[in-house]
C-alpha cells in the first residue's frame, strides 16, 4: 500500500500534480502581499513546461513519495520566500521572471537537495 499524507496517495502524483504542489506552495510562502509575474505561472509557459518535463524525467527514475514530497515543497517555500524578499523591494511587489529564475539556482542549494556532484537533489532541477 502506497504511503500517504494529508490524504494524498503520492504514487499516484503526475508531474502535473508535483508542479502544481510546488506552486502552490511557492505562492504560499509569497504571501498576500506580492505576486508572480503571469509568464512565471502561466501553465503553458516555459518555465511551467519545463518544470512538468523535469518532473517527469525524475518519475520515470524514482516514484514520487511523501518524502519527496516533504522536501520539495521545502525547496519550494524556501522559494517563494526568497522571492518575497525581492518582491519587497519593488514598487509593483511583482517577482519578474529574471528574479524567479536566479532565486531557483539558489535553491538548488538547498539541504532538501543534497547530490553534491550536481549541486541538486532528484527533485530540484
Amino acid at each position: 500500500m502506497a504511503k500517504k499524507r494529508a490524504g494524498y496517495d503520492f504514487s499516484t502524483f503526475t508531474a502535473d500534480d508535483i508542479v502544481n504542489a510546488w506552486e502552490k506552495t511557492a505562492k504560499k510562502a509569497l504571501g498576500a502581499r506580492f505576486k508572480f509575474h503571469p509568464d512565471i505561472t502561466n501553465p503553458t509557459g516555459t518555465i511551467i513546461k519545463r518544470l512538468k518535463r523535469s518532473a517527469a524525467r525524475q518519475l520515470k527514475k524514482q516514484p514520487f513519495n511523501a518524502a519527496a514530497y516533504r522536501d520539495s515543497t521545502a525547496v519550494a517555500t524556501a522559494l517563494g520566500k526568497i522571492c518575497a524578499i525581492m518582491a519587497a523591494a519593488t514598487k509593483d511587489k511583482v517577482v519578474q521572471r529574471d528574479v524567479f529564475e536566479r532565486a531557483r539556482r539558489l535553491v538548488r542549494l538547498h539541504s532538501a537537495c543534497p547530490d553534491p556532484t550536481a549541486g541538486s537533489g532528484p527533485w530540484c532541477d
